[in-house]
Formats: structure tokens, sequence, C-alpha cells
């Protein structure tokens, strides 16, 4: 018999609970034993982890759509540096969903807070940011206008196949318009103030490679 807590987050089958997740029909479906150890197992990590001060791993422990309410649950608690580690790790990722580019600039508005959102080596490149960089971002036409812009075009390539974008922007960016440099993932990536990429004037990236490799053919 499914735990009571859980109970009440299955819709249509599916279980949506906070720390377990699956589907209780079908191919690959969880059953309630196993759902109710995955539980219970779960909350006696969220004691150690909140124990032993590791807010990250007690966040990481719910389920990625459930993340930003959990890191909302336990921020003030968090010491300072604490905090805006975990809130740097959440702009890098994916499974962290919901988080507004807005409210990180609203949040890290001074420079000293920002270089603590950056981990030690990203700080370091942040500061010793050329004057103007030229970077790419891979998007549709719907979603031209972004803060998150990469130095790299392979990474813009490889994130344009990702994600199934239409195009590839480049732009000249200014130093002043950055809030944030970010490559813990090797992303190597320009987070602009939003006002600062309404003002972005980019244009279509042309691989002119690939346009003398389709003459040839």
């Amino acid at each position: 018999m499914l735990h009571a807590d859980i109970a009440q987050f299955v819709r249509e089958g599916y279980i949506d609970h906070p720390l377990v997740a699956g589907n209780r029909r079908g191919t690959n479906s969880i059953n309630d034993g196993m759902a109710n150890r995955i539980y219970e197992y779960k909350l006696r990590m969220l004691e150690i982890a909140k124990a032993e001060g590791n807010m990250f791993s007690w966040i990481m422990l719910h389920q990625p759509g459930y993340r930003v309410n959990a890191f909302l649950e336990v921020a003030e608690q968090m010491p300072k540096q604490q905090l805006y580690m975990v809130m740097g790790e959440m702009w890098t990722d994916p499974s962290l969903p919901g988080v507004s580019p807005c409210a990180f600039c609203e949040w890290f508005r001074n420079e000293p807070e920002r270089l603590m959102f950056m981990n030690r080596i990203e700080a370091t490149e942040y500061q010793n940011l050329p004057l103007r960089s030229v970077a790419y971002r891979a998007c549709s036409e719907e979603n031209a206008i972004g803060v998150s812009w990469t130095r790299s075009l392979a990474k813009a390539k490889a994130m344009k196949i990702l994600l199934g974008g239409s195009q590839i922007l480049t732009a000249v960016i200014d130093r002043d318009s950055v809030f944030a440099f970010i490559n813990r993932r090797n992303q190597d990536e320009l987070v602009l103030f939003p006002e600062n990429a309404r003002q972005i004037n980019a244009e279509v990236y042309e691989d002119v490679s690939c346009n003398r490799r389709q003459k040839k053919e």
C-alpha cells in the first residue's frame, strides 16, 4: 500500500511527490513498495544533510520540479557563502527550472556579491574580461533576446543542435554589460544584465566553411 504522504500526490496513475516520482502503470513503472522505500530513504538522507549543514544536498534530494521551492524553504538558514554557491549551481543546473534571470540579477546587483555567485576561477576570469568580447547565442527567432551568451562558437553550435535552435547569433559584448562569467561546465558563458541583453546589436552568424562545402557539392 502506498504511503499516505505519497498517495495525495498521485494524479492519473503518476506519482509527482517532492521526493518521489514515477508512473504506476505500464513499462518502467514504479510499484508501491519501491516508492515507499525511496521515500523513506530520502527522508533519512534529508535529516543527515540538514544535520551536517549540507543544504545543497538537501535541495538536490528533491525532485527537479520541486528544487526551487526547496531552496526557498532553507535559503534563510544558509550562511551567505553557501547561499551564493547554491544559487550559482541553480543557474547552471538544467534540472533546476523556474529561476528567473531577472531575479538573479536583482539578488546579485552589487559586484562583490556577484563574485560570490561565481566560483573562484570564474570570478578571476570575470575580473579580467576584455573591454569587448565576441560572443554567440543559439536560439530560435522567438527568443533571440536573452541573457545567456557564450564566447565559444563550438559550444553555440552544440547548443543549437541540443535545443533544436534555428539560428546562431553573434555580437560584440561590452564588459559593462556582463553580469557574470560562468564556466563550471565548460560553457564559457557570459551572462548579461537583462536590460543590456535587450540592447545588443546582434547579427545572424553565417558558417562560411559550411557554405563552401555546399557550393562544392
